[in-house]
């Protein structure tokens, strides 16, 4: 669980600014895949 924190943490910044404000959409596949490979 620490490692998915870890990498949702820096996902979001890197993903904040590049949807221009919009994490919601590309945060929800990301730990959609986490949660997948977990």
């Amino acid at each position: 669980m620490t490692e998915l924190s870890a990498m949702g943490r820096l996902i979001a910044p890197e993903v904040a600014p590049a949807s221009g404000g919009k994490p919601a959409p590309t945060v929800e596949p990301a730990s959609a895949s986490a949660s997948a490979g977990v």
